[in-house]
């Protein structure tokens, strides 16, 4: 993929506001981890040992859970990411993700990366994940107070 096309989604996404323009560049270089999926493309496997993770550039993915496409969680826009978990502690990926359109572009970082990137930029992609993260964990917590104050609880079948 061209760099500055790279270039141009990347500096639209509020997942690397923190980043500089020169950073943002060094990113956009990163030829052989840019990639455009086609249509339907597993991009991640259920069951599979992950140790990357992805930001979502353009297009979207779909999230599904179970064997083949038997659950759809959900769908993922452009700034979203994906596989942080298993790129974080190397864990089998408890979800399936799958390109949904043609324009699915996305740029993916692994543990095998950090040679080739900046300590500052290993840094803010990491300060970037813990932030995500614990906006997430935030999230089911308040949805678990919900529940225990005897809402209807949207996770409770989760649970089980």
């Amino acid at each position: 993929m061209n760099s500055e096309i790279a270039f141009q989604l990347i500096n639209k996404l509020h997942f690397f506001s923190d980043f500089s323009e020169e950073e943002k560049r060094h990113l956009s270089s990163l030829d052989n981890q840019v990639y455009k999926h086609p249509n339907h493309e597993k991009i991640i496997k259920q069951g599979d040992i992950g140790s990357h993770f992805y930001v979502l550039l353009q297009g979207s993915v779909e999230v599904h859970r179970g064997d083949g496409f038997s659950t759809k969680i959900t769908n993922l826009k452009p700034g979203d990411i994906f596989g942080e978990i298993g790129y974080l502690s190397k864990r089998v990926r408890t979800t399936s993700i799958i390109a949904s359109g043609n324009d699915t572009i996305t740029l993916k970082f692994g543990r095998d990366l950090g040679y080739a990137l900046k300590p500052e930029i290993h840094t803010k992609l990491n300060d970037v994940l813990i932030s995500i993260l614990v906006n997430r964990l935030e999230g089911m917590d308040d949805k678990l107070l919900n529940c225990s104050s005897g809402a209807l609880c949207p996770i409770r079948r989760s649970l089980r």
